[in-house]
């Protein structure tokens, strides 16, 4: 073998990491020329006792992230090509012997391929497909469980890869639970709210059992479960213990699921809307003198003489609603202009409201565009409003243990 030209004093530094298993690492370190190619390197190497790096010994760049493995064409590019100038971090292993697939019973947990050794303990793998299989340890497994996981091959645990075949599939089976004995009960008192620390247990208010909290922690009224649902900062807390996590029996109504669609928040904003015209009609029907009323309907270019009474409280209704949103629409638009210093998109809308009204015979463009934001904004409350009242009717918390419960037999709560 050729000798290796003399280390230049300034270039590429290699710094090379031998790690065989089971033994301490070796640590290399030497300077190239940019211009020199990988072959140079693998002499180098050779020259070091590792004369075969790519059968069965593996060479990787480790100063990056994720680690990259280096191919055989490594021996014909320069250094500096390769993207190791002006410095950089290998690692020299020995090559996985075995190529196996790692799955879950849930088809969700998705799969991920390992490439294993011989000697490699089923903890070990485990632990490696646990870091690669999120959704199988997430909110179920904490990271010091993860070599507890058990590996399944042809409907038996294994302990290792002596009896598997070559790129087999494995299966990822959790730990096995842990049993303990359930301690014995004793005397807990009169039933008390472990929020409130009240004993008061009232048909209206009844104490309830929502999960498998013992002791002092097993009883909740249910206004105090509702409030506390609603305003933990954790959105897992809705639904679920934070002491025993256990998952709360939670059904739902048809009344919450109405709704929560856009057609029941639809529904609630006519609701309002046409109970707020008819008042304001009712209102104007009683204050507003006949002559003053047929003078409105001239305005708004209407009939002046209108056949049913209910039709009248509904067309005052409207224009009333109509010219009052109209208003307070104008006066918040002039007061953002003055505070902003600049026009408002309502000025275009102005201009055409001026055309509209200029002979003070064709007031109904301002009744129609008042309408019309009424509507917008009863609609964005009443949507916001519906959700509400869903969440505070529809969901109702089952008692697991009503049964052990005095007082008052309920066995749900409303939210």
């Amino acid at each position: 073998m050729a000798s290796l030209p003399p280390e230049p004093a300034e270039g590429c530094t290699l710094r090379l990491e031998i790690q065989p298993r089971g033994q301490a690492p070796r640590r290399l370190e030497r300077k190239f020329d940019g211009d020199d190619t990988g072959a140079l390197v693998l002499r180098w190497l050779a020259a070091e006792g590792c004369t075969d790096c790519f059968q069965d010994w593996r060479l990787y760049r480790v100063d990056v992230h994720p680690e990259v493995v280096i191919q055989e064409t490594f021996a014909r590019q320069t250094l500096q090509s390769l993207g190791l100038w002006p410095s950089a971090r290998l690692a020299l292993r020995p090559r996985p012997t075995y190529r196996i697939t790692v799955r879950t019973a849930r088809s969700q947990d998705g799969e991920c391929l390992l490439e294993c050794f011989a000697d490699e303990t089923a903890s070990a793998i485990a632990r490696r497909a646990c870091e690669k299989l999120p959704l199988f340890c997430s909110d179920r497994l904490q990271a010091r469980d993860w070599d507890k996981c058990r590996l399944v091959y042809a409907g038996k645990i294994i302990e290792g890869l002596g009896d598997v075949d070559q790129d087999a599939t494995l299966f990822l089976a959790p730990p096995p639970p842990t049993t303990t004995p359930e301690p014995p009960r004793v005397d807990e008192g009169p039933p008390t709210c472990r929020i409130c620390y009240s004993e008061d247990n009232s048909q209206e208010d009844p104490l309830i059992s929502p999960c498998l909290c013992t002791g002092t922690m097993r009883h909740v009224h249910v206004s105090c479960l509702n409030a506390w649902r609603a305003a933990a900062p954790d959105a897992r807390s809705s639904f679920r213990c934070d002491q025993c996590r256990y998952a709360y029996r939670i059904e739902r109504t048809k009344v919450a699921a109405f709704l929560g669609t856009r057609r029941g928040a639809l529904l609630v904003a006519f609701s309002v809307l046409l109970c707020v015209v008819l008042v304001m009609g009712y209102l104007c029907l009683l204050v507003v003198p006949p002559h003053k009323r047929v003078w409105l309907y001239r305005w708004l270019r209407l009939r002046t003489r209108l056949d049913h009474r209910a039709e009248e409280v509904i067309t005052l209704g409207l224009a009333c609603v109509g010219l009052g949103m109209f208003s307070l629409y104008a006066c918040l638009e002039v007061a953002a202009a003055q505070h902003f210093r600049r026009p408002t998109p309502a000025a275009l809308l102005a201009v055409w409201i001026a055309a509209e009204v200029r002979d003070a015979r064709r007031g109904r463009a301002l009744a129609v565009v008042g309408l019309w934001l009424a509507g917008q904004a009863t609609w964005r409350t009443a949507f916001h409003a519906a959700r509400a009242l869903a969440q505070k009717i529809g969901d109702r918390v089952l008692d697991v243990q009503a049964g052990d419960c005095a007082g008052v037999s309920y066995t749900s709560c409303r939210r």
